[in-house]
C-alpha cells in the first residue's frame, strides 16, 4: 500500500482549538466529499497534542543531543543542513492510501482528481501557514488485534545522516532495527507498528504540486509509526524501568542510521473517517 500524507503547519492567528476543529468537522466532511475524485481507500488525520504535553516532550528529551551524543558509539561525520528551511512544526498531518503508486498517480492527475486537489488548497488556505507532501510505501510491521479510534499515534519522520544513502538507511531499518523494536515490544508497550518508506519520482513531484505542498529540501527517507491506545499506556512506560532501558536501546541503534537532529517528531491523536 501506499500511503500519501499531507503535512500542515497552523497559522498564528488560529487557536489550537479554532485550527482542530476544522480539520476534524469541515475537512473531514470535505475530504469524504471528495472521495470518489481523489480515489483513496482510507482516511486519516493525526492531530499533535498541545506542545506543552508532558510525554511529547518526554520522547524528545530521549531524542534530543545530549541523550544522543551520550549513546552514539562515534560523532557522526556529516549532517543534514536545514538553515535555509523552515522550522518543520506540523500541527495535523491527513494521511491518505491507495493500493499502489499508479493508483496514487492516475488518480490524482485526472481532470476530476486535479479539480478535487483545488477544493483542498482551497479549504486549507485561509488556516495553514504551510503543507509538506510526502508520499510512502506502507509496511505493516505490527498490526493490533482490535484498536479504536481516537488512538495515540507517535510518529518519527527520520533522516538518514549526510553520509549514507537512503537505500543503505531503509536497508538497515527495515531488517535489523526491525527486528530489535519487534523484540522489545512488551516493554514498548506499543499495540501497532508501521514503517513508512519515503519513494520519490518525477510523477509523485507533480502530485505535491498538483496539492499545494512542497518537498523538503532535504526530503525524509522513513516514518517510523508507533500506535497507543491511550496516554495512559505511553505514561505507564515513563515510569517503568524496563521500558526505559528498552528505549535507550532502541536510541542507541538509531544512532547508527539517524540524523536525530533533522528528524520530527509528531504526537498526537489519531482520527479514522468513513463515508
Amino acid at each position: 500500500m501506499y500511503k500519501l500524507l499531507l503535512c500542515h503547519r497552523s497559522i498564528l492567528d488560529l487557536s489550537y482549538r479554532q485550527f482542530h476543529t476544522h480539520w476534524l468537522k469541515q475537512r473531514s466532511s470535505l475530504v469524504l466529499k471528495l472521495k470518489s475524485q481523489l480515489g483513496y481507500t482510507q482516511y486519516r488525520q493525526l492531530h499533535q497534542l498541545p506542545r506543552t504535553n508532558l510525554l511529547y516532550n518526554g520522547i524528545l528529551l530521549t531524542r534530543s543531543p545530549l541523550v544522543t551524543s551520550l549513546l552514539a558509539a562515534k560523532a557522526p561525520e556529516k549532517t543534514k543542513s536545514l538553515q535555509s528551511q523552515q522550522p518543520e512544526r506540523w500541527d495535523v498531518i491527513e494521511q491518505f492510501w491507495y493500493p499502489s503508486q499508479e493508483a496514487l498517480v492516475t488518480n490524482l492527475m485526472t481532470q476530476q482528481g486535479k479539480e478535487a486537489a483545488q477544493q483542498l488548497v482551497a479549504d486549507q488556505g485561509s488556516s495553514v501557514a504551510s503543507t509538506t507532501v510526502i508520499t510512502t510505501e506502507e509496511f505493516v510491521i505490527d498490526k493490533p488485534a482490535s484498536l479504536s479510534f481516537p488512538r495515540i499515534n507517535n510518529m518519527f519522520f527520520l533522516r538518514s545522516p549526510g553520509d549514507m544513502t537512503r537505500e543503505t538507511m531503509l536497508n538497515y531499518w527495515s531488517t535489523e532495527h526491525k527486528e530489535l523494536v519487534q523484540s522489545k515490544q512488551s516493554a514498548l508497550r506499543y499495540r501497532a507498528y508501521d514503517q513508512l518508506h519515503v519513494r520519490s519520482s518525477p510523477d509523485l513531484s507533480t502530485v505535491v504540486e498538483t496539492l499545494g505542498g512542497r518537498v523538503s529540501l532535504e526530503e525524509f527517507d522513513g516514518i517510523a509509526v508507533l500506535i497507543y491506545g491511550r496516554q495512559w499506556e505511553l505514561f505507564q512506560g515513563f515510569l517503568d524501568l524496563r521500558t526505559q532501558f528498552a528505549n535507550l536501546q532502541l536510541v542507541k541503534d538509531e544512532t547508527t542510521f539517524v540524523d536525530h537532529q533533522s528528524s520530527v517528531l509528531v504526537f498526537g491523536r489519531e482520527y479514522q473517517f468513513s463515508p
